[in-house]
């Protein structure tokens, strides 16, 4: 995912505007959507972790948000049957008032 994202940035020429402290020493290509350093900066590192951060914070919030639905879910769903019970129980006690007139 990062890599993409590299490879994005690098495109759009938001990533070609980033200062390095060492740009002399990095030589960077990309291929395919990942890229190839002879020396990986500082910049790089914090670059892609801060795009792994971003990426994995959205993964646990989906995956939260996930959980909670499906607890809601079945919160939903035991009120359901419930209901059904208390109805079916409803309609026989109406059909048994019935047969006796």
């Amino acid at each position: 995912m990062c890599r993409k994202s590299l490879k994005s940035a690098w495109e759009m020429e938001d990533f070609q505007s980033i200062q390095f402290k060492n740009s002399s020493s990095i030589r960077l290509s990309i291929e395919n959507g990942y890229y190839m350093s002879s020396a990986l900066g500082d910049e790089i590192y914090s670059y892609c972790n801060s795009c792994y951060d971003s990426v994995m914070s959205a993964s646990e919030y989906v995956v939260k948000e996930r959980l909670q639905n499906e607890k809601l879910l079945e919160e939903v769903m035991q009120y359901n049957k419930q209901l059904e019970s208390q109805n079916q129980l409803l309609i026989q006690s109406v059909e048994k008032d019935q047969q006796q007139e």
